[in-house]
């Protein structure tokens, strides 16, 4: 089974400064469609990283090669980081900059599954369906 994070309690604003400097010559970034390399990270840095820019931000992608390192879509507070950052994230953990949950990612849990076991930080709990009555017909 896959793992990702989640992260939250964060300034987001410092968290993607902290992203570019660590991947500063070999990440790439996508910004609401547009394409971003290494050497526009201090712009970014400079001009994006607010929290006005990123709570305006839909669509975020974060990637080294072909590895997802960070994304979000809709907003910002779905922010989830791949598992092979958790020892940069409890790093920054440590410092009290943010706090994260490791959640499962199975293919074979519905939405609704993934929903409560971000709500329940990952803990699997077996799924009832929701009890039915049949409808009485008025005569």
């Amino acid at each position: 089974m896959k793992r990702c994070i989640c992260i939250s309690k964060v300034n987001h604003a410092e968290f993607f400064r902290l992203l570019f400097d660590r991947y500063a010559t070999s990440g790439r970034a996508e910004i609401d469609c547009k394409d971003f390399g290494p050497d526009a990270f201090e712009r970014l840095k400079r001009e994006w990283c607010s929290s006005r820019k990123i709570r305006d931000t839909r669509e975020f992608r974060f990637s080294v090669g072909d590895r997802e390192v960070a994304s979000f879509h809709d907003s910002v507070d779905e922010l989830f980081v791949g598992i092979e950052e958790e020892d940069w994230l409890h790093e920054l953990s440590n410092q009290g900059l943010l706090r994260f949950h490791i959640l499962p990612v199975d293919g074979s849990l519905s939405l609704f599954q993934r929903i409560k076991a971000w709500f329940t930080r990952g803990q699997k709990e077996p799924i009832q369906p929701p009890q039915t009555t049949p409808l009485k017909r008025r005569v």
